[in-house]
């Protein structure tokens, strides 16, 4: 598959449904895509979810247009997935401040202590309202700070469903959280 062309390898991954072909294209923009990810999000994590989410959306995506330049066509999509995790992120002010609260030992200058507790004492309380594989997941990445890899070996779950868990506990998490401060 090395020594075949993108179009070739588009062709073949349209035609014949074969993954190795569309493998092959990602890892050829993998560098690519990263580099535009890391660019715009800042944020290592962020930006190897976003690469995962751009291969599953090649593997509809691909066949639906007309593709003349296919790392071109990568980095165009890879910049507006990644300008939408910003605005949909800039919606999300809790959200980040539940991450800046998680990752207490590089933001001790932003809360005060007190608040810090009391933060964490809603944390504490929301997060055991989670079920589950959301609590799990969450608890593994927030708390005990393991990577999505980490969690896949620890759950026996696939990286999918693990990335569906945090991203679910999270909203969930904030949904939680919001609930409690307005009441």
């Amino acid at each position: 598959m090395r020594e075949l062309s993108n179009d070739i390898l588009i062709k073949t991954y349209c035609q014949e449904q074969k993954v190795d072909a569309l493998a092959e294209l990602m890892r050829r923009v993998l560098h690519l895509s990263m580099g535009i990810s890391m660019k715009y999000l800042k944020n290592k994590m962020d930006a190897e979810d976003l690469v995962s989410d751009l291969y599953l959306k090649l593997q509809v995506d691909l066949c639906r247009f007309n593709i003349l330049d296919f790392p071109a066509w990568v980095s165009m999509v890879t910049k507006n997935m990644a300008l939408s995790v910003l605005r949909s992120k800039s919606r999300k002010p809790l959200e980040e401040s539940l991450e800046n609260f998680v990752e207490i030992g590089s933001t001790d200058h932003l809360l005060e202590v007190e608040e810090k507790e009391a933060l964490l004492l809603c944390l504490e309380e929301c997060l055991n309202q989670l079920q589950g594989n959301q609590k799990r997941c969450v608890s593994l990445f927030f708390l005990e700070n393991k990577s999505y890899t980490e969690i896949q070996q620890i759950t026996q779950m696939d990286f999918k469903s693990v990335k569906t868990h945090l991203q679910n506990g999270k909203r969930m998490l904030r949904l939680l959280m919001e609930k409690r401060r307005n009441s």
